[in-house]
């Protein structure tokens, strides 16, 4: 089963246009499971979360 991880300590909207990016590029080399790593980013952000659902 292809899996990808994808560790992010900084976020910005750059880098959530660049994610973005990165899982559209994902969906087309069939990947099954991606795990999104937040654990060290500093949050406070919701339009983030909004961003992305």
């Amino acid at each position: 089963m292809p899996l990808f991880k994808v560790i992010i300590c900084q976020f910005d909207f750059d880098g959530a246009y660049s994610l973005l990016e990165a899982i559209q590029n994902l969906k087309s080399k069939q990947i099954e499971e991606l795990i999104v790593d937040l654990r060290y980013n500093p949050g406070d952000q919701v339009a983030f979360a909004a961003f992305y659902t």
